[in-house]
């Protein structure tokens, strides 16, 4: 049996307890690993807002309109999931109405046997050419804020 989680319900303050085994029941199981992805998300969002909080002593701007972020592919970012997580975090902050556009970075890798570079869609790609495990990985491992609209 699964240890139970908790899952903060949007309309109302106090958790829902999910308790028993997620093998039974293919709804709980989709939730469990959705509440467990998004768990990475949300503290990507918590530190898109230390970006823009840190922006905003500098600056002395008073809302943001739109952050631009790029993501590589290489992340395991679920754009979707980071969406939500974005709005959730940015409440009452002077991000609260923002637009998030996600730009999406592919992965790139280097081979040391054929020199070459390849395209990686996963962060252990085989190369492309020579079938070489251990690619260098030169982009698409990273998420940047890229830019912001302020008022």
């Amino acid at each position: 049996m699964s240890a139970p989680i908790t899952v903060l319900d949007g309309m109302r303050s106090s958790p829902i307890r999910l308790v028993g085994s997620y093998a039974e029941n293919s709804f709980s199981q989709s939730l469990k690993c959705w509440v467990e992805s998004c768990m990475h998300e949300m503290s990507l969002a918590e530190n898109v807002l230390q970006i823009i909080e840190e922006a905003v002593h500098h600056q002395s701007f008073t809302r943001v309109k739109t952050v631009w972020l790029e993501i590589g592919q290489l992340t395991c970012v679920e754009p979707e999931a980071l969406r939500f997580c974005f709005d959730v975090v940015m409440r009452g902050s002077v991000a609260q109405h923002a637009r998030l556009e996600i730009i999406d970075i592919a992965g790139l890798g280097w081979c040391k046997i054929c020199m070459q570079e390849v395209p990686m869609a996963t962060l252990y790609a085989v190369c492309s050419q020579c079938g070489n495990f251990g690619l260098e990985v030169l982009c698409g491992d990273t998420l940047r804020v890229k830019e912001l609209e302020v008022e």
